[in-house]
C-alpha cells in the first residue's frame, strides 16, 4: 500500500516543519491530489489518520484534500481546457477547433499546500 508510505511522508514532513516553527500543535494539513496522481485517496486518509497519532505535534490534525478537476491539452490550436467528468471514459472534444486529440496536462501531483498550526 504506497499510499501509507505517501501519508507517512507528509507526516515526516509536517512535523519537521511544524518543529522548525516552534508550534505545539498542528491542526489542518492540506493538500491537492491530481486525478492522474496514481493515490487512491480513501487509502491516503486511512493512512494519515492511523499515523498521525504516533506524533504529538500531529495525533488531532484534520486532514483536508483538494482534488483540482483535470486540465486537457489540445494539440491542435493549444487550448487548456477543464476535463469533462466523463473523461477518460467517454472521448472529449476541444471547444474551440472540435479536435479530439487531448492530453492530460499535470494533475500528477501530491502537494502539501498549507499547515495551520498553534
Amino acid at each position: 500500500m504506497h499510499e501509507l508510505s505517501l501519508a507517512q511522508g507528509l507526516l515526516g514532513q509536517v512535523v519537521n516543519i511544524a518543529e522548525e516553527k516552534r508550534a505545539s500543535k498542528v491542526n489542518k494539513v492540506k493538500v491537492s491530489i491530481g486525478a492522474f496522481s496514481g493515490v487512491v485517496v480513501d487509502s491516503f486518509i486511512f493512512g494519515f489518520e492511523a499515523l498521525k497519532r504516533e506524533h504529538p505535534l500531529t495525533k488531532e490534525a484534520e486532514l483536508e484534500i483538494e482534488s483540482p478537476v483535470p486540465v486537457l491539452y489540445c494539440a491542435e490550436c493549444n487550448k487548456e481546457i477543464s476535463a469533462p467528468a466523463s473523461w477518460p471514459r467517454q472521448a472529449a472534444k476541444c471547444p474551440k477547433c472540435q479536435n479530439a486529440r487531448l492530453f492530460p496536462c499535470g494533475g500528477d501531483e501530491l502537494l502539501l499546500l498549507q499547515i495551520e498550526m498553534e
